[in-house]
């Protein structure tokens, strides 16, 4: 029923989808290798027990969002996909952790109170195993993280302050502002390495409730 949610490098596709009728529906993390397109299912759970969200591919590494319905939490699992039988490894504490974006030597993902509330962005080593809070600037708080070489960003709470983190330093970056009271906004950025995308729109409506401005595509070249 609903759509999966992807991800993708030039040699593999995983994707997170549900598949069955509501009440019976499985939860299942599946792999596709390239050019054959051989399907692997890497996960496969009871969706009323379990739910597989958000995956992240980089080399051959797959991060991905894991919701634990019996005891109400959401954690970060890790799974080497160059390793045959290799198992996946948890990567949080706090079982609020969901959402994770892979760099070369981290994986960032986001905490809150269920797994659609914006919350706090926090950066695990790949190295030592140790987490640090990113610092978010004006927003407070984040949805959908995501990341490349040298920044991060995410879906910032306040749409009129557009923040990328510094990984280098895990400090916030302004680029760019808008008038609290005006109709400008940014939102929806994604990192690819140091591309930067992003949307940018306007709050004002007009008689029909429709936006006054359609949508523009912006784009940035980060410094590595």
């Amino acid at each position: 029923g609903g759509l999966p949610l992807l991800a993708m490098t030039g040699e593999r596709l995983v994707w997170a989808a549900f598949h069955g009728p509501q009440g019976h529906a499985t939860s299942e993390l599946l792999m596709a290798t390239l050019p054959d397109l051989t399907k692997h299912v890497l996960a496969r759970s009871p969706a009323a027990e379990r739910q597989y969200v958000f995956p992240s591919l980089l080399g051959d590494q797959l991060a991905y969002g894991v919701e634990d319905i019996s005891t109400d939490q959401e954690h970060v699992d890790l799974l080497s996909l160059g390793r045959s039988g290799a198992i996946p490894r948890r990567l949080d504490s706090s079982g609020q952790a969901t959402m994770p974006a892979l760099t070369t030597d981290s994986v960032i993902w986001k905490e809150g109170v269920n797994i659609f509330s914006a919350g706090a962005l926090v950066r695990y080593s790949l190295h030592d195993g140790t987490t640090t809070g990113l610092d978010l600037g004006t927003w407070g708080a984040a949805l959908y993280p995501t990341a490349g070489r040298r920044f991060a960003s995410a879906w910032g709470w306040d749409t009129t302050q557009f923040y990328v983190v510094d990984l280098s330093t895990n400090r916030a970056v302004l680029l760019e502002r808008f008038p609290a009271v005006g109709p400008l906004n940014d939102v929806r950025p994604y990192i690819a390495g140091d591309l930067l995308v992003w949307s940018r729109g306007v709050s004002t409506l007009d008689a029909r409730g429709y936006p006054t401005q359609p949508l523009e595509l912006e784009w940035a070249r980060l410094a590595p």
